[in-house]
């Protein structure tokens, strides 16, 4: 396939996810375009993130170019096309940039006849002309203004951040979120295979592999690995040695009780199972362990999980966790409740164009309903762990007011084991950043439950 072949996969990716699809889901069918040629993969994937990313800059120099009406107006095969286009003549040095508009002219005359693409061929070759438009936004003049045009930010996002945060802060939390994250890998331990041993085999495949990684700042058992490989392709993945977390999720697991103080273990919202899998792998970790989800979908990569990593003694149960069929209580229960994923921008592109400005409210009070079932779960003198993956107030520290408000018997507490310094805050929340902290943002609280 030639890197023609790239765009098209591209093109129907972004169309895809303009229609309401991931973009894991999104990947996976431009990946089978482009399977036979792994160089075309790793264009159309790189293409793919980056205009999701750079949607506001190319946006913004879009608009500036339309002789009448707005980006609105336009097909949306044109628009994904433009877009394309100009990712590839701003952002790209692989490719020059005659070869990208005359792609780009060729694909849309394809996909929208000849009309399409003249209009295509106009505006790209104004851009080559003209570059981009002068009077972006400064931080300065218009915060909200710059965050949209020059980082990527929805309007409505990038106000509420400039408010919330100020314009440093927000701006620096865009950046943050731009950013390109490393392939993370948690090494598990599973029984006689102790965290060492896996460590030495892994690193020993990935020298072989001439893949370079290093350790993570926030926790001992992750590797980072810059432009790593697909982790699929590893035989510690294969193994079940290893599975992909973010350092920030892997630290909210250190958040939980020392396995040799846990005789049973919850995890509410569990698929695809990456927190009840490390926490489960751990050799002390004994009695009874249950991942409960209601969605099918992600039950199955649960089980495709647990299998991988050969813990049997996990169950799973299909379960509404507002609705929990259980007869028993656990001693510790985790709810890594449903949420905007804000504190994740880095890893899903696509995320900051798919949510909406009341999403934070609704989840917010989801949450709590969630939080009010999991109690009901946890035995006498038990551990509810709350924790979420985004960085909005509504979702976290509201939701854990309004919880203590209403349950006396519940109580905030600081981690058992000690967490890297500025990662705690003194009544213990564990607050990450994606602009402080080098991972995704993440929130973690510990309440335990009184005796009776």
């Amino acid at each position: 396939m030639s890197r023609g072949g790239a765009r098209a996969a591209a093109l129907e990716a972004l169309l895809a996810i303009d229609e309401g699809k991931f973009l894991g889901e999104a990947l996976a069918a431009s990946d089978a375009r482009t399977k036979e040629n792994p160089r075309d993969l790793r264009l159309a994937r790189r293409i793919v993130r980056g205009v999701l990313k750079s949607r506001g800059k190319i946006d913004w120099t879009l608009s500036h170019f339309l002789k009448r009406g707005s980006l609105e107006d336009l097909d949306r095969a044109v628009l994904e096309n433009l877009r394309i286009g100009l990712f590839q003549t701003m952002f790209l040095t692989s490719v020059p940039a005659h070869a990208a508009v005359n792609e780009a002219v060729r694909l849309a005359r394809r996909r929208g006849g000849e009309s399409a693409s003249r209009f295509t061929n106009a505006i790209l070759r104004r851009y080559l002309r003209e570059g981009i438009p002068a009077g972006i936004p400064t931080l300065e003049d218009d915060p909200v203004g710059h965050l949209v045009a020059e980082e990527s930010c929805p309007r409505w996002l990038a106000g509420r951040w400039v408010k919330r945060l100020g314009p440093e802060t927000a701006h620096a939390r865009m950046v943050a979120s731009n950013r390109t994250p490393p392939l993370a890998l948690r090494i598990l331990a599973k029984g006689a295979r102790d965290a060492l041993g896996v460590r030495d085999a892994l690193e020993e495949e990935l020298r072989a592999r001439e893949i370079s990684f290093e350790q993570s700042e926030l926790h001992r058992d992750v590797l980072l690995l810059p432009g790593g490989p697909d982790p699929r392709t590893l035989e510690a993945f294969t193994r079940g040695d290893i599975i992909v977390q973010d350092p920030s999720a892997a630290l909210v697991t250190s958040m939980a009780d020392p396995p040799e103080r846990t005789t049973s273990l919850l995890d509410l919202c569990a698929a695809p199972g990456g927190k009840l899998i490390a926490l489960a792998s751990q050799a002390q970790m004994t009695g009874i362990m249950v991942g409960a989800d209601r969605s099918p979908s992600r039950l199955a990569r649960l089980l495709e999980n647990r299998a991988r990593a050969e813990l049997g003694r996990v169950h799973v149960l299909a379960m509404d966790a507002l609705q929990p069929a259980l007869n028993r209580r656990f001693q510790t229960v985790l709810l890594d409740a449903p949420c905007t994923g804000l504190g994740t921008l880095a890893r899903h592109a696509d995320l900051r164009w798919r949510l909406q400005p009341e999403d934070s409210a609704r989840l917010g009070r989801l949450a709590g309903t969630l939080l009010a079932s999991a109690a009901e779960l946890v035995e006498d003198g038990g551990l509810l762990l709350y924790s979420t993956c985004t960085t909005e107030p509504e979702e976290n520290d509201d939701v854990i007011s309004a919880f203590l408000t209403k349950r006396a018997d519940f109580a905030r507490e600081r981690p058992v084991r000690p967490l890297p310094e500025g990662t705690v805050e003194e009544n213990g929340t564990l607050r990450l950043l994606p602009e402080v902290h080098p991972g995704d943002g993440a929130f973690a609280v510990r309440l335990r439950k009184r005796i009776e």
